[in-house]
Parts: structure tokens; sequence; C-alpha cells
């Protein structure tokens, strides 16, 4: 599933709107390799807080911006 901008998500029991769509590399954090991770999200929740870096099988859809 692939988000756009505005669209309204939720998150175990947040709610919230898209407000960037991103992708980042490859990268070594120690001995672990992390990503690549073509498809994030950072997502304004409702209660006025601001999440990133969420991959898209984490995000449910709401409605469609």
């Amino acid at each position: 599933m692939t988000f756009n901008l505005g669209d309204r998500v939720q998150r175990d029991e947040k709610t919230g709107t898209i407000r960037r769509r991103y992708s980042r590399n490859q990268r070594r954090v120690g001995d672990i390799l992390l990503g690549p991770y073509p498809e994030l999200y950072s997502v304004e929740w409702d209660d006025g807080s601001f999440g990133k870096a969420y991959l898209p099988h984490g995000l449910r859809i709401l409605t469609k911006g």
C-alpha cells in the first residue's frame, strides 16, 4: 500500500495525517545492516506529536487525501 501526502492513517490507537514520504539507503549500525527502505512515512498525529520512519505495513489507511 502506497500512501500520499494528506492521507489519514491509523497506527495502534493513534490517528494522524501523512506529511512526508521518503526513502532511506542501506546503512550500518555497529554490526547490523539496516535497509534499504524504499518507502517510509512521517505522520503528524492528531495529538500534535510527529512520528517518522514508519514502514507502510505499520500504518492503516482511513481515507485517501
